[in-house]
């Protein structure tokens, strides 16, 4: 094998090798932070039975429809 080529494959080698070892650092360190974040503020990270209901109270309500005219009367414009 020429020395050109086994250069290559060295480069090779350490670059992929360098790509898989930042990738196992980097989901090890996320394992860990998750696992710290579940022990701080568990209650973010439960879900109940049923999914909360949302309650849009009239005001609210009107002004996310006059928010809505006014982007699509904008939007006309152009």
């Amino acid at each position: 094998m020429s020395p050109q080529m086994q250069s290559g494959f060295e480069l090779v080698f350490i670059g992929m090798g360098t790509v898989f070892v930042f990738l196992g650092v980097l989901v090890v360190i996320t394992i860990i932070m998750s696992r710290i974040l579940n022990r701080i503020a568990p209650e973010f990270t439960v879900l109940g039975d049923k999914p909360q209901e949302f309650v849009i109270n009239e005001q609210l309500l009107a002004v996310l429809q006059d928010a809505v005219r006014q982007h699509r009367a904008r939007k006309k414009k152009r």
